[in-house]
């Protein structure tokens, strides 16, 4: 049912598009000579970027993002074998084009409360276009050309490798 809806908003758009192109290119007709098809296939490429625009963006955001060298450091001779329990603190990043929510995961050994190391993560929502279709917050963008989330340096895998348990940290 939801595939019917968004052909059906996808046509309506289109009609749209089309009417908006028939307007301005009447005005346009004589200015624009032998370059009136081109101009038409440019202006229907941008009308079908247009309500995706802040995905395109907010994808390149991401990306620059999880390529931060700073966001990891375990001390993994001391956390072997250890029971640790973490520490997260998460926020909204601000100045985005999508939403991209940040969370630091800090970790101590349980009996001594030694920090151990940390390191951060990123999720990405989906844009504007996304979060008011309601089926999913996931991006589009990213989800064609990448994962939604990422564990800058430090991917979860490296600490389930190295055998330490770790619970969430529970407030007495």
């Amino acid at each position: 049912m939801s595939g019917l809806i968004a052909l059906i908003v996808i046509g309506l758009y289109c009609l749209f598009v089309y009417q908006v192109q028939n307007m301005l290119f009447k005005k346009l007709k004589n200015k624009l000579g032998i370059w009136k098809i081109p101009a038409a296939i440019l202006f229907w490429i941008a009308m079908f970027l247009l309500p995706v625009s802040d995905e395109i963006v907010g994808y390149w955001q991401f990306r620059k993002l999880c390529q931060n060298p700073n966001s990891y450091h375990i001390n993994w001779e001391k956390i072997i074998g250890k029971e640790i329990y973490r520490d997260s603190v998460g926020t909204h990043l601000i100045g985005f084009a999508i939403p991209i929510y940040y969370k630091h995961i800090v970790f101590h050994d349980k009996e001594t409360n030694e920090e151990y190391g940390f390191y951060s993560s990123y999720e990405a929502e989906g844009g504007f276009l996304v979060r008011h279709m309601g089926s999913s917050s996931s991006p589009m963008v990213l989800v064609f050309w990448g994962n939604t989330k990422c564990y800058a340096n430090s991917p979860p895998e490296l600490y389930k490798l190295n055998k330490f348990t770790s619970i969430p940290r529970i407030n007495k």
